[in-house]
């Protein structure tokens, strides 16, 4: 199956918001705000991340976001 084949439509929570704040304060992190929205939803449904955006998938690494492979 193809990822648009098992993409699930998420809307965002509250608590994604409030952990897109905490990311966006790192210091240590270096992440756009709409990357931030995507990385928390992919945190919360447990779902694998997949980006072609090497900064994106350093900042999953370090937030303990899974990459897809």
């Amino acid at each position: 199956a193809t990822w648009a084949a098992t993409a699930l439509p998420c809307g965002l929570l509250r608590e994604d918001m409030r952990q897109v704040e905490a990311w966006l304060r790192r210091p240590d992190i270096t992440l756009r705000g709409a990357d931030a929205l995507h990385l928390a939803t992919a945190k919360r449904l447990g779902a694998p991340l997949l980006t072609l955006d090497a900064g994106m998938a350093d900042a999953a690494r370090a937030l303990g976001v899974p990459l897809a492979a």
